[in-house]
């Protein structure tokens, strides 16, 4: 019980959310206005450098660097009056704009050949100075054109230690707190290791056990497969998004099967009782197919959903508030009802239930 509780605080710390701190694209747009990265910085220790290029016919680009605060008023703005280029270029101060042309040496452009093409080319780097750490968006605009095209490099640094450079100033302590989960469920792992060899050399492994130790594993392998990208992220700056998918699946299915362990603790099973009725079955089969059908459209809607300009975290966006009710409305309700009607049947293990109640709603 003790190391079920163990596991339950491992889990409700332990989120990871992930942003790119080097971002390499090709911008081809109808709009004149166009959002193309966002990092949060911190004061004196910070750098945003780029490099840029587009075909001179198509002069002149500018780009445009907004705080959080002006970013804001920028979109409520543009929520209630349809802003147009102008009007969002005016919340903007003169140092804020910098045009991509060759009579603009500060940002160092030149004329080049690029693939046959005659293009501008520009690279510069700037130093962020604020009084807290804050989030910033790069736009590329020209104001008038529904045709904009540019290649562009952009790199946001917080400092030179490995544990900060590569990383947004609201992600500062990610690689370290993932390493420490890493060892903390390795512990566990090995503690289930050694306990369910005595429970089968004494004939008393349960179920129940094998699905918390199939969890506690899902949840290691999520959590290796994060530490390793963001062990390379912090390295590179560059997001292998097939990692972080790869890790937040094993996270789902981890939970997934660690909420089947407590609906079946919850109804009695291998602990009042060892066997439950058919229908039960039944309706633990019904509830999990609703529940992870859920799961897979919150997923599903969290990416049709997702808006770049805005500042993100996972348990604040729709996709998380949605699997919040999901384990409220589906998942603690349920075990709640479970555990009421087991103690009104086995009143002397009440004790147990409670703990268990009181431990496993937080998570």
């Amino acid at each position: 019980m003790t190391l079920y509780i163990i596991h339950v605080y491992i889990i409700l710390i332990w989120f990871i959310s992930s942003n790119s701190l080097i971002l390499k694209e090709e911008l081809i747009s109808n709009k004149d206005w166009n959002l193309i990265g966002k990092f949060c910085l911190i004061s004196n220790q910070s750098r945003f450098s780029f490099k840029v290029s587009y075909p001179e016919d198509l002069k002149v680009q500018k780009l445009l660097l907004y705080y959080d605060d002006q970013w804001k008023n920028v979109r409520r703005k543009d929520k209630i009056f349809n802003l147009n280029c102008e009007q969002k270029e005016k919340e903007l101060t003169w140092s804020q704009i910098h045009e991509l042309k060759i009579e603009n040496p500060i940002l160092g452009c030149s004329e080049e050949n690029l693939d046959g093409v005659k293009s501008i080319s520009c690279s510069s780097r700037f130093r962020f100075t604020s009084i807290r750490p804050r989030y910033w968006f790069v736009v590329i605009s020209k104001c008038g054109s529904n045709n904009v095209r540019l290649k562009y490099e952009l790199e946001f640094t917080n400092g030179d230690g490995p544990f900060r450079k590569h990383f947004s100033a609201d992600e500062f302590g990610i690689l370290e707190t993932s390493i420490a989960f890493f060892l903390a469920y390795a512990i566990i792992i090995v503690v289930c290791g050694v306990f369910a060899k005595i429970l089968i050399m004494k004939s008393f492994f349960r179920i129940t056990i094998g699905l918390y130790i199939a969890s506690v594993v899902l949840q290691f392998v999520s959590v290796l497969f994060m530490m390793a990208e963001y062990g390379q992220y912090s390295q590179s700056g560059l997001v292998t998004q097939g990692m972080v998918t790869t890790s937040r699946l094993f996270q789902a299915l981890g939970q997934i099967i660690f909420l089947l362990m407590l609906i079946l603790v919850a109804k009695g099973y291998t602990i009042t009782r060892n066997k439950l009725r058919v229908i039960t079955w039944v309706k633990i089969g019904i509830f999990f197919a609703i529940y992870i059908i859920a799961y897979i459209m919150a997923f599903v809607f969290a990416e049709a959903l997702y808006d770049s300009g805005e500042i993100n975290y996972y348990y604040s966006s729709p996709a998380g508030i949605a699997l919040i009710i999901i384990k409220m409305a589906l998942g603690w309700i349920w075990f709640c009802y479970s555990i009421s009607f087991t103690l009104k049947n086995f009143p002397e293990k009440r004790i147990f239930y409670i703990v268990l109640l009181i431990s496993f709603s937080i998570w």
